[in-house]
């Protein structure tokens, strides 16, 4: 499984990385900085999983979700914020195309939960 992290902030993406390459199935961990560079490493990584974070400059992950969601088709996006608590919010982030919505606070099990419930319904597994 390839997989892009997006966060602007670098403690975030090095920790996101060090827990996935132990992922079974991990074979290469990308990353990117904003969504403009998250929409230009998944045109040129296609991804199976992007981990993608909500509130950067200049373009954030909310305003890339859409653009990324046609470009990687049936990949799993899975939404990463310390800013999603209202249910609505939540709902919003699912139409415009993430297959779950991580609240950055979690333990990093609820967002190994996430990703292995999303690559299930994706693949039908």
């Amino acid at each position: 499984m390839n997989v892009l992290v997006v966060d602007d902030m670098a403690d975030i993406r090095l920790m996101l990385r060090t827990l996935l390459q132990f992922r079974p199935g991990t074979d290469r961990i990308s990353e990117a900085t904003d969504g403009a560079s998250a929409i230009s490493a998944a045109r040129e990584e296609r991804p199976d999983l992007i981990i993608l974070d909500r509130h950067m400059e200049p373009v954030g992950g909310d305003e890339a979700l859409p653009a990324l969601r046609q470009i990687v088709g049936d990949a799993v996006i899975i939404v990463y914020s310390a800013f999603v608590s209202d249910p609505a919010e939540h709902a919003g982030l699912i139409d415009l195309g993430a297959d779950a919505v991580v609240y950055k606070g979690s333990l990093f099990a609820d967002l190994e939960q996430a990703i292995a419930a999303a690559v299930a319904n994706r693949t039908g597994a």
